[in-house]
């Protein structure tokens, strides 16, 4: 599945919707991003938009309120993303990846330590 990566702006409508209980109205919505800043309601609109049409969300009318319900999980989002991410900086090396991670003092031993165990787990499946 090739899911398109997302503007910030959208990314953070779509955390606020996998992190609550759907559906949720855009009345809802924009109380719950407006906790983090102003969001106009008229953009908001807009972005939903987007997402429905991108494949993101699904819209139904519930009275007079439109209501958003996701079509692709927080999980599927972030393996498409990570792909996307490593792909694009270190040509698909996860290596590369790591030892730029740990050399900029991004992660450190313990973080290591935590992928080997990881590492481990999964050789035993």
């Amino acid at each position: 599945m090739n899911i398109s990566i997302l503007p910030d702006a959208e990314l953070r409508i779509m955390q606020t919707i996998w992190e609550g209980e759907t559906p949720i109205s855009t009345v809802e919505l924009q109380k719950k991003l407006e906790e983090e800043r102003p969001w106009n309601l008229s953009a908001l609109q807009t972005q939903l938009g987007r997402l429905v049409k991108k494949g993101f969300l699904q819209t139904e009318l519930e009275g007079r309120s439109r209501c958003y319900s996701p079509l692709i999980s927080e999980q599927e989002y972030l393996q498409q993303d990570s792909r996307h991410y490593l792909k694009k900086w270190k040509g698909g090396s996860i290596t590369d990846f790591v030892a730029t991670l740990y050399d900029g003092k991004t992660i450190g031993k313990k973080d290591l330590e935590e992928l080997q165990l990881l590492i481990e787990r999964i050789n035993k499946d």
